[in-house]
């Protein structure tokens, strides 16, 4: 994830506050990444005890990220484990359970289209694998709505790339609808305008998706959306 809920997209460990202006030969494996890292400046990981790393030094220490919009498995799972604990006491069981779903679900990207929607062929933003997931642990008994104040609503839409459909993920704006806050795209509000709002949401019928094609079920109820 960026912006207020960034954290590093490999184990889930927090991110330093101050930043790093590294050298434009310094860091990262392309010339883009190498200059806007070195005129905006990226963050150190930060070691954790809930962070998913099997050797911690070799892994991730000294590593620099802002976060990313698509994280590894691993790094959402970490994630998941630090922000529980600040308002549940540990639950090896519901981290058992998370672990599962965000597997399950991270399997499907990438997968081709299923002729039901563009999305299919589509990896996952960090915002919907969290969506999806706070569904999968509601439906099976646990208490997820927090989950809901850790992650940045994006929009749910593709759009035409260089090359490739990529996901737009652009962050929504929520504005006074007919029946409360409707949230409209940032980037594209002419083309993809209202994605959640006015009795239907584009926002559930995406992650109505993932949820069909990860847990081979439908998602019938919403219980945190």
């Amino acid at each position: 994830m960026l912006l207020d809920h960034r954290f590093d997209p490999k184990s889930g460990a927090p991110l330093a506050s101050a930043k790093e202006f590294p050298t434009p030969k310094g860091y990262g494996p392309y010339p883009g990444h190498r200059l806007r890292a070195h005129q905006h400046g990226v963050r150190t990981v930060d070691e954790h005890p809930l962070a998913e790393s099997s050797n911690w030094v070799e892994e991730r220490e000294g590593s620099l990220t802002n976060g990313e919009l698509i994280s590894a498995g691993s790094g959402l799972l970490g994630y998941f484990r630090r922000k529980h604990r600040d308002v549940r006491e540990a639950d090896p069981a519901l981290d058992r359970a998370a672990a599962l779903a965000i597997k399950r679900i991270k399997a499907i990207d990438g997968e081709g289209y299923d002729g039901l929607d563009t999305w299919s062929a589509l990896s996952t933003p960090d915002t919907y694998v969290w969506y999806a997931l706070a569904e999968r642990l509601a439906a099976k008994g646990h208490w997820s709505t927090w989950m809901l104040d850790h992650c940045n609503p994006r929009c749910p839409h593709s759009v035409e790339g260089d090359e490739k459909i990529v996901n737009c993920a652009a962050l929504l704006k929520f504005r006074p609808g007919i029946d409360g806050l409707e949230g409209v795209c940032s980037r594209h509000p002419n083309d993809h305008g209202t994605v959640h709002g006015y009795g239907e949401s584009q926002v559930r019928d995406r992650v109505a998706s993932i949820y069909r094609r990860a847990f081979d079920e439908d998602l019938e109820v919403f219980r945190v959306l």
